[in-house]
């Protein structure tokens, strides 16, 4: 197969929705297919940054169906875009009697993400601006259900989404569910790890980006319940691309000094700081997956997060996971009954390393082949008398 892989994210190998992009462009070439991939960077945008901001949060569609059509479009056998931003891309070419296999990619439903930011907000648990509330925030759900309105075939990465698209697919359209993989470097270098048993309880690490879908608000409340029974505890925060003196200020005054900042880290560093921990806070409120969650349990951490994405999907409170309410006082909990038991952790710890390393490329590409291969099978089979 001729595969076009359309982005919508900056290019990143390691990290972000782009990461899915590069790691299945490499699954599927060796699988024998040639793959193709545009990102962000290759949709023209205007240099002028509030220009910029503008064209990705409103006129992004256009702009990627400019930009692919100076390919050769009828050439590839399938055309892969993410949530819904080719929609109008597949509006022209659905007119076309030789055309692509035309795939929408959802890396989680926008709907969901932006219920989490307004519910935030009525909670006073941080600002959402008019502009989010009424423009920049309901765009990419309208990009989503006009990319569902146009795609042959959906794919989804968790059981909510596949719920919710089935429920919106046009006639003759499908959906499938397939799960993303954890970049092979990382399970290399997880070939090995520091002992479970022996780990210092001396410090919690998270990997997210800072805002309201990542439960950012409660992690101050809970870092302060934790160290009323643990003041040595180190909370280090890596992923938020925020110095520690701009992390500090949401902290209680009496936790500033235990707060870290990892900034950038290469996979080796990612590595070297995973072997040093023991327990991994993920208080999401809204995931299309989750793979920072998968690749800290990759390392032996034992992972306290919530119902959400892989966590909702995969995990089991108690066995490979404590899967608990998106509270302070029950995240708080999560973690203390883990620090405070030891055999509890290591088990959870190894279960759910166990698991994690079952997500790997080979599968997901075999999956993406499959799916895509059904696809152009349904398509050009005759239509029955």
């Amino acid at each position: 197969m001729k595969i076009l892989f359309l982005s919508h994210s900056s290019n990143n190998p390691d990290g972000g929705a782009s990461s899915i992009y590069h790691m299945l462009s490499k699954g599927l070439a060796a699988r024998g297919h040639q793959v193709d991939c545009l990102h962000l960077e290759d949709m023209n945008l205007p240099r002028q940054k509030l220009l910029k901001t503008v064209a990705t949060r409103l006129l992004l569609p256009g702009l990627i169906k400019r930009r692919a059509e100076r390919e050769d479009l009828a050439s590839y056998d399938v055309i892969m875009a993410s949530n819904g931003m080719a929609w109008s891309l597949y509006r022209e070419l659905k007119q076309q009697a030789k055309r692509p296999l035309l795939v929408t990619h959802f890396h989680g439903l926008t709907i969901y993400d932006r219920i989490a930011s307004i519910t935030e907000a009525e909670l006073e648990h941080q600002r959402v601006s008019l502009m989010f509330r009424y423009v920049w925030g309901s765009a990419p759900h309208k990009w989503d259900m006009a990319g569902i309105a146009q795609s042959d075939l959906c794919v989804v990465q968790n059981v909510r989404d596949l719920a919710y698209v089935e429920s919106k697919l046009a006639k003759g359209a499908a959906v499938t569910l397939i799960q993303p993989a954890v970049e092979q470097s990382l399970i290399s270098l997880s070939e090995v790890i520091s002992p479970i048993n022996s780990r210092p309880a001396d410090k919690l690490i998270t990997m997210s980006s800072w805002g309201a879908r990542k439960g950012s608000f409660y992690l101050p409340g809970v870092f302060r319940r934790i160290r009323q029974s643990f003041p040595k505890l180190e909370l280090v925060i890596g992923g938020t691309g925020m110095t520690v003196e701009e992390l500090r200020p949401f902290f209680a005054p009496e936790d500033r000094d235990a707060i870290r900042a990892s900034g950038f880290l290469t996979r080796e560093e990612q590595a070297r700081l995973y072997n040093e921990a023991a327990i991994f806070l993920f208080p999401s409120i809204s995931e299309g997956f989750g793979l920072a969650l998968l690749e800290a349990q990759l390392f032996g951490l034992a992972a306290v997060t919530t119902n959400t994405g892989y966590g909702g999907d995969f995990l089991t409170d108690g066995v490979d996971a404590r899967i608990v309410p998106l509270t302070t006082e029950h995240l708080a909990r999560g973690a203390l009954s883990l620090l405070e038991n030891n055999a509890l952790r290591c088990a959870i710890a190894e279960r759910g390393r166990e698991l994690a390393r079952r997500f790997t490329l080979d599968v997901m590409a075999e999956a993406y082949e499959r799916a895509f291969l059904n696809g152009l099978q349904k398509r050009n089979s005759p239509a029955p008398v």
